[in-house]
């Protein structure tokens, strides 16, 4: 039950992140995690390859979202503690889950996995909401609901379901490392797809760091596959004749 509490650690600690920090704050010290969790999984000698190129690409992103989020930036005491929680305790949930999905796996389905990271991950927050006393309010808030309001919270009740099977998929298939990168570059593609097909005002300067940050993750991406061990090709049937 560790990855499920370690999950669970990271929603709340990126929720209490989140309304002492701005946005921008936020989104900057979490493209700083990929570049830990390759120091960690480096010192602990997890099969990966790391060359300067996949450093440098990584940094590069993190500029990026310094210069999309540069008019935003701000932090306090509180602010920073509660980011430096969320980054260990994602950093430590994406390299267990790794380990147990990868290296050494488990005999649990993947709906099983899911099941498990919800259900368990769940009974730390029904603490919080008896700390925070929110069940009566609970009743009001429901009726203020409108219908497409229940609509978007079923759909988004759907993706969540979506997004945590894939990343167990995806988690199984790369490096924990190459999972935080993608899971933060995936927020500007998104960016990206406002701009370009609604229409959603950006500036130059920001256009730039969405760019850069994009570009960090193809380079990369092109880094990774380079440093990939090319598959020895099964021996000609001649070769075959010969060794008979």
């Amino acid at each position: 039950c560790t990855v499920p509490m370690l999950f669970s650690a990271m929603l709340v600690s990126s929720m209490i992140a989140m309304r002492h920090n701005t946005l921008g704050t936020v989104a900057v010290f979490r493209n700083v995690a990929p570049l830990i969790t390759l120091l960690i999984e480096r010192l602990f000698r997890v099969p990966i390859q790391v060359s300067t190129e996949t450093v440098g690409s990584l940094l590069l992103i993190v500029v990026g979202v310094i210069i999309y989020h540069h008019e935003t930036l701000a932090l306090s005491f509180v602010g920073l503690m509660a980011i430096c929680l969320n980054m260990v305790f994602a950093v430590l949930e994406r390299l267990l889950q790794r380990y147990l999905l990868a290296q050494n796996p488990v005999d649990i389905s993947k709906p099983g996995m899911m099941l498990l990271n919800n259900g368990c991950g769940l009974l730390p927050n029904l603490l919080l909401l008896a700390l925070y006393q929110e069940p009566p309010e609970w009743s009001q808030r429901f009726s203020d609901i409108s219908s497409m309001g229940w609509l978007m919270i079923v759909l988004s009740c759907l993706n969540g379901v979506a997004i945590s099977y894939a990343g167990l998929r995806v988690q199984q298939l790369v490096t924990a490392t190459t999972f935080m990168v993608l899971t933060n570059v995936n927020k500007f593609i998104v960016i990206l797809f406002g701009v370009v097909a609604l229409r959603e005002a950006l500036t130059t300067f920001s256009l730039c760091g969405v760019i850069l940050a994009i570009g960090g993750a193809l380079l990369y991406a092109r880094a990774r596959s380079r440093l990939a061990p090319t598959p020895t090709p099964p021996p000609s049937a001649d070769k075959e004749a010969e060794l008979k």
